[in-house]
């Protein structure tokens, strides 16, 4: 029996709908807007969220584009429902 690997302990995530959720938040908490400030430990700390968010979401994207296109398009779908006016 072989023993388990990244990338396959990540698809299996990837297969449910809450791992798709936590990755895409831990991503989302990863990117920011502008991560050159003057204080170079904070540069440097977001730099390293960016590069790390940035990495995760290649892996990702690399290991299966079709699981990785599901995420982003659950995201949009979340983004849109929050949008709509509530019925009455």
């Amino acid at each position: 029996m072989s023993r388990p690997t990244f990338e396959s302990d990540l698809d299996r995530v990837m297969d449910m709908g809450f791992g798709r959720r936590v990755l895409r938040e831990i991503i989302a908490m990863g990117m920011c807007d502008v991560p050159f400030i003057k204080d170079p430990l904070e540069m440097a700390y977001k730099l390293g969220q960016l590069h790390t968010a940035q990495d995760l979401d290649r892996r990702i994207r690399d290991m299966s584009g079709d699981k990785w296109l599901l995420m982003h398009r659950e995201m949009m779908a979340l983004d849109e429902d929050e949008d709509k006016e509530p019925k009455e």
